[in-house]
């Protein structure tokens, strides 16, 4: 935490975690997030995944209720390529998903 000359902070406490103020100068987003409404169509199809619609909209509620989204980086939402998912995923399970896709 940064204490100014004055004695007072330039960070505040949201959630037990520090984020520098809105409003001081130059503070470039140190960290994005990408988001877009038509993540609210992903379902799992009866895979075993994490990832649903309502996990997507609960944690994004929560970052733009606490003032975190003004403070971070929109990330342009674009499909992902195999190279990208294959850094996450293996290929069998690249393969799995295609053999649902409509492509």
């Amino acid at each position: 935490m940064a204490i100014e000359k004055d004695g007072t902070s330039n960070e505040m406490d949201v959630d037990g975690e520090l984020f520098p103020q809105i409003g001081t100068a130059d503070i470039k987003p140190a960290v994005g997030y990408v988001y877009d409404v038509i993540m609210m169509a992903h379902y799992n199809r009866g895979m075993d995944h994490d990832e649903d619609p309502q996990r997507i909209s609960v944690i994004y509620d929560k970052l733009r209720r606490l003032g975190c989204l003004q403070l971070m980086k929109k990330i342009p939402c674009q499909p992902a390529s195999e190279e990208e998912i294959l850094t996450v995923h293996t290929a069998d399970h690249w393969d799995k998903v295609m053999s649902y896709s409509c492509r």
